[in-house]
């Protein structure tokens, strides 16, 4: 494992309020107060119990101060994790998950836990957990930057792992040549059974504008609003990501689909 890497494991949270768990499902979401009320409430619909914990990702200490508080009010574990040394957006989503592995997953040991994006939010009932019983993990798998390549990885957006599986592993969320965040764990998944896992020919692709700019992904149960927290001052930007949000909120707060 790099220097860098480990320096960042072994820095501490800036704050932390991690609640003794209730389930033996442990939920982790790298996410600040822009979708927390969106994901939390669309969590509702899932037929598991589970414990949710927030990494906060925040920017500032005024959107920290607003996610902790709304982790208080909920019953949400909450942890504000250390400043990220990531230089980009892939390197720093791979050094907040692999500093909830070793600083979270492995102090906790859940029997089962799970990644989810922040721009997931689920639309339907269902499991996470009983289409895969028995599987020591699952997901989507998703393929290599380079076309043919045998190089996959199990997409941090939507994984799960059992505790006799990840307990001894050496979990690498970073990004690898070819491979986005997550990449880094193909050295050990590689030699593992992936007959159960989604392949990424099933995820479809939808819009809600008419072009890519209101793009979003769907899998089972689940959206994944692509690009929802983009900063872009391109103005069709901006339009297609309003509606894809306000497309998720009338899903999750008022049930409609249309």
């Amino acid at each position: 494992m790099a220097a860098a890497t480990r320096r960042y494991l072994a820095t501490p949270a800036i704050a932390e309020n991690v609640l003794p768990m209730k389930t033996n499902f442990l939920i982790i979401v790298p996410i600040d107060i822009g979708m927390l009320a969106l994901q939390f409430q669309s969590l509702s619909k899932i037929d598991d119990a589970f414990d949710y914990l927030v990494l906060d990702t925040s920017r500032t200490d005024d959107q920290a101060a607003a996610t902790r508080e709304f982790c208080g009010v909920h019953g949400i574990s909450y942890v504000r994790q250390p400043r990220n040394p990531g230089l980009d957006a892939s390197l720093k989503h791979g050094f907040s998950l692999n500093w909830a592995f070793y600083n979270i997953v492995m102090r906790l040991k859940p029997e089962y836990f799970g990644f989810l994006e922040s721009d997931v939010i689920v639309i339907d009932k269902g499991s996470f957990l009983k289409p895969w019983a028995g599987k020591p993990f699952w997901g989507v798998k998703a393929p290599s930057f380079k076309k043919g390549d045998v190089l996959w990885r199990l997409w941090p957006g939507f994984c799960f792992f059992r505790r006799d599986f990840y307990k001894d592993k050496p979990f690498n969320f970073l990004p690898i040549k070819y491979l986005d965040t997550a990449g880094g764990n193909f050295s050990f998944l590689k030699n593992e059974d992936t007959s159960h896992l989604i392949p990424f020919s099933a995820v479809e692709i939808h819009t809600c504008t008419g072009d890519e700019n209101g793009a979003y992904q769907s899998l089972r149960n689940i959206i994944h609003l692509v690009g929802i927290l983009s900063m872009s001052d391109d103005p069709v930007r901006r339009e297609g990501i309003r509606k894809k949000r306000e497309m998720a909120e009338r899903i999750v707060f008022e049930g409609s689909k249309n």
